[in-house]
Order: C-alpha cells, then structure tokens, then sequence
C-alpha cells in the first residue's frame, strides 16, 4: 500500500479505519456519519463532505491543554478546587497539584476522568488523520497483515475465554 494514497484519502477528508494490501476502508469524518466505504489503491479519491465541529468541543493535544481547560472551567462554574475534589472523588489538594502552572502531578486516567465528569464535560476519542510515520508503517507493513490477523484473533480469542470464565456462577 502507498503511503501517498493513504495521504490522499485523509486529505480529503475521511478517516482511515482499515488498510490492506490493495485497499483501504475510509469513513465519513462527521460526527454521527456512519458511512464507510472500501476503495482499491490507486483509485481516484471523492471529496468527504466538510467537518462541522460541535461548539462545546475542545481538541487537548496534552496535558497543559486540559489543566489550562479544566481550571478556566471550574472558575467559570465558581467553584473551588474542593467542591471538584468532593465530586469527583478525588483525594483532597490533588485539583491544586494538577491545575497550578507548573504541575507537581499528573492524574492517572481514571482520575483526569473523574476531574473532567465532575466539571460536566466528557472524555471522547474521536478519530482524526494518522501521522505520516503511522501512515508509513502500515503501507510497509500489509506484507505482514496475514500474520497480524492471526495472532491478533488469537489474542481476542484468550481474551474472551478469560472473560467466559470470569463470568460463570459458582455452581451450588
């Protein structure tokens, strides 16, 4: 696969979802759109139709994003760094270690999703364009998707059976 086909499909504005030797699934880029389309290599790109971005999104590229974010929020809201660490559950001056501008913590993934709960936002992974050096190691490595799909199967496979087995009853 080409990495410069790859390119051509996310600068027309779809996402990559699955890439294969001579193909490549591309989805509709807006939210809520549920269209995918397989296109071969080589093919003649269309133009997605144009993001609109939601007005309440903020894209965070780290985590001086967030904390900048998330204080201005608390703030705007009149609300004190304990009120946010009552609600959201969060160990009392954790807030104040996290929003002061040279950061003594950084929460762990549960609590930064707490802290954002707390202050009425949400943490959502949306798709967006893949960087060239992604797009550059899966077009050189579909001569190895065979053995990828296989081992990854069998990994959701053992997944699964845990999964089973945690979930059955203890038997009386």
């Amino acid at each position: 696969m080409d990495t410069k086909f790859i390119k051509a499909i996310q600068d027309a504005g779809w996402q990559i979802v699955h890439v294969e030797r001579d193909s490549a699934v591309m989805g509709c880029s807006r939210e809520g759109c549920g269209l995918k389309s397989r296109i071969k290599a080589g093919a003649v790109v269309p133009m997605a139709a144009k993001k609109v971005p939601a007005l309440a999104e903020i894209a965070i590229n780290g985590f001086d994003d967030a904390r900048m974010f998330l204080r201005q929020r608390r703030e705007d809201l009149a609300l004190s760094m304990e009120n946010v660490e009552l609600v959201a559950g969060i160990a009392v001056t954790y807030i104040n270690k996290f929003e002061k501008d040279d950061p003594s913590k950084i929460p762990n993934i549960e609590t930064f999703v707490d802290w954002v709960a707390a202050l009425g936002y949400q943490v959502v992974l949306r798709p967006t364009d893949l960087p060239p050096y992604t797009m550059r190691i899966i077009s050189e490595t579909r001569t190895e998707l065979g053995k990828r799909v296989k081992r990854t199967r069998y990994y959701q496979a053992q997944r699964e059976a845990r999964r089973a087995t945690a979930l059955k009853l203890p038997q009386e």
